[in-house]
């Protein structure tokens, strides 16, 4: 006999021993059954059915063979604290000998400055290398439409642009340093010289440069000792302008010299 005609076989004979004890005793009578009894003897067929019953499956899990997993710890990740700013130190009261407070608030600021620098205005002679005992003296100005004004005594001369005229400067260059001395005012090497002129403290012009003998911005020659040589500045300026205030500035390579001369 096969295994699914044996569990049959069995369920069969269960029912029928149920059947025989409902309905049959020792002494072939009908025995009597409270209600309770007769729920006990029909749960206990209906067990013994279903153990049998080859399609029936508990669904109770025994849950001691079950093995839940342990949840992997998680690593937090703390945020990186910021850099504390340095707080500024408060020192409450004067401070006596003892090094004791004395009571009011003072916020100590360190004021420590670096002195500024006084901006030096040196000498034209300075500025221009002269030797002891040279000097350039300053004689006044005048305006022109050309210069100069004789040109028959001048190898060159020069018109002024329309609408314009020369600011014309007078100067003699001096020297009485106790021997003849050379000049250069183009620039002798590396040293450049720039002539400017500010007129009435807002119209600045920077001098012209020509062929003029006497354009103290090219001159290049000697002054025996003793002896002058008057030169001139030129600079173009608009027609209209007139002077109430005049300042030269010359500039070398590195310092520089202002004179106001009206």
């Amino acid at each position: 006999m096969n295994r699914i005609n044996f569990k049959k076989g069995m369920i069969v004979s269960a029912s029928a021993l149920c059947i025989t004890m409902l309905f049959s005793a020792c002494a072939n009578a009908i025995p009597n059954l409270s209600p309770a009894d007769e729920q006990r003897v029909g749960e206990y067929a209906a067990m013994v059915m279903l153990k049998y019953d080859a399609s029936h499956r508990s669904r109770l899990v025994d849950l001691s063979k079950v093995v839940i997993p342990e949840p992997e710890p998680v690593e937090e990740t703390l945020p990186e604290p910021e850099p504390e700013e340095p707080e500024e130190i408060v020192v409450s009261g004067d401070i006596d000998e003892g090094g004791e407070d004395q009571g009011s608030d003072v916020n100590v600021v360190d004021n420590t400055t670096e002195p500024a620098q006084e901006e030096v205005n040196y000498t034209q002679e300075e500025v221009l290398g002269f030797a002891e005992g040279v000097s350039l003296v300053y004689r006044g100005y005048q305006f022109l439409t050309s210069y100069p004004e004789n040109p028959i005594d001048s190898a060159f001369s020069l018109d002024a642009t329309a609408g314009k005229k020369f600011l014309v400067l007078n100067y003699t260059l001096y020297n009485q340093s106790g021997t003849a001395q050379d000049f250069d005012f183009m620039g002798d090497g590396d040293e450049k010289y720039v002539f400017k002129v500010v007129v009435n403290g807002d119209v600045s012009r920077t001098a012209l440069i020509t062929l003029l003998m006497d354009d103290l911005s090219t001159f290049k020659g000697t002054v025996d000792n003793g002896s002058g040589e008057d030169l001139v500045l030129l600079f173009e300026i608009d027609e209209s302008v007139e002077v109430s205030s005049l300042e030269l500035v010359i500039k070398n390579t590195s310092i520089s010299s202002s004179v106001i001369l009206e």
